[in-house]
């Protein structure tokens, strides 16, 4: 069984996240991407996955134990696409942590409904999203890769690593060893 609580306070450590970003502004965008993706089985599930990623690591940030909130929670066993829609359309419903919860639980539905194996796919974004870390010894050349693409950059300084941000938008920068995630045919 996937433990979620520790799997997202290891991204926000690494990443150095103490509070949610603009939760609402960021699930709905992951909301967009899904729905743009529908066509396409890897890609889809892959953000479906991202949508369950995102929005645990928000509410993991406002110290929510997401292990309680969504593992030992009955399973809803139908995606509510009611809930998915109005979060795409009510600017203020993202805030609502019970709200996100319902997303996360309709998406682990509906990937469930399409077969996708959430589980597995949510460790490999999980995977995907840990390589943006960037050995010590690269750093110089990551840098003066990332200020071709990046007017401002941020470096954090890890123990073993760093990571680079956006200073504009607060965004991790995917240097050159960040490895894709890849979804297996078997997951979906």
């Amino acid at each position: 069984m996937i433990n979620l609580n520790q799997m997202f306070d290891e991204f926000n450590a690494t990443y150095r996240i103490k509070e949610p970003g603009n939760t609402s502004k960021l699930i709905k965008d992951e909301l967009v991407e899904m729905l743009a993706e529908i066509p396409t089985y890897p890609e889809h599930a892959k953000e479906c996955a991202d949508i369950i990623y995102l929005s645990c690591q928000q509410l993991r940030a406002k110290g929510v134990d997401v292990n309680e909130a969504i593992i030992s929670a009955p399973p809803l066993h139908y995606a509510n696409f009611e809930i998915i829609a109005k979060l795409i359309t009510d600017s203020t419903a993202l805030d609502n942590n019970q709200n996100i919860i319902a997303l996360v639980d309709s998406t682990i539905s509906y990937m469930e409904i399409l077969g996708y194996q959430w589980q597995p796919i949510l460790k490999e974004v999980h995977r995907s999203n840990m390589s943006k870390k960037i050995p010590r010894h690269l750093i110089d050349e990551e840098i003066n890769d990332a200020l071709e693409r990046y007017k401002n950059i941020e470096r954090h300084d890890l123990q073993q690593y760093c990571v680079l941000k956006c200073e504009d938008t607060k965004k991790v920068i995917k240097p050159k060893c960040y490895s894709k995630a890849v979804i297996k045919a078997e997951w979906i």
